[in-house]
C-alpha cells in the first residue's frame, strides 16, 4: 500500500518537474478559473505530446530518452523544416520581401 502511494506520488513530482522545466509551467500568471482551466488543459496537451514523441525515440533509439530530449528533438526537426522552406523559395526565386511577408503573415 505504501509503495504503491509513493509510486503515484513520484509520477506527479515527476510531472510537475517536467511541467516548470519544458513547458515553463512556472512561468504563468492567470486571474480567472477560465483561464486556469485552458492553460493547464494546453499544457497538458503538450505534455501528452511530448510523452508520445519520447516514447517513440526511446523506441527508436533502444534507450531511455527524458522529455526534454524530446522537446529538442521536435525544436530541431521544426528548424530544420524552416530552413528548408526557405531554401526552397529563395531557390525558386521569391523575393526576399515576398518571404518576409508570408513569415510576417
Amino acid at each position: 500500500m505504501l509503495l504503491s502511494h509513493i509510486a503515484a506520488r513520484w509520477d506527479i513530482e515527476v510531472l510537475f518537474a517536467d511541467g516548470k522545466e519544458e513547458l515553463g509551467l512556472d512561468q504563468y500568471q492567470l486571474m480567472s478559473a477560465t483561464a486556469i482551466v485552458r492553460f493547464w488543459t494546453l499544457a497538458m496537451l503538450a505534455y501528452v505530446f511530448l510523452e508520445e514523441e519520447r516514447h517513440r525515440l526511446q523506441e527508436q533509439r533502444q534507450r531511455h530518452v527524458t522529455i526534454g530530449e524530446a522537446r529538442r528533438e521536435i525544436q530541431c526537426r521544426h528548424r530544420r523544416h524552416v530552413l528548408d522552406w526557405l531554401h526552397g523559395q529563395f531557390q525558386s526565386g521569391v523575393e526576399h520581401d515576398a518571404v518576409y511577408e508570408l513569415l510576417a503573415a
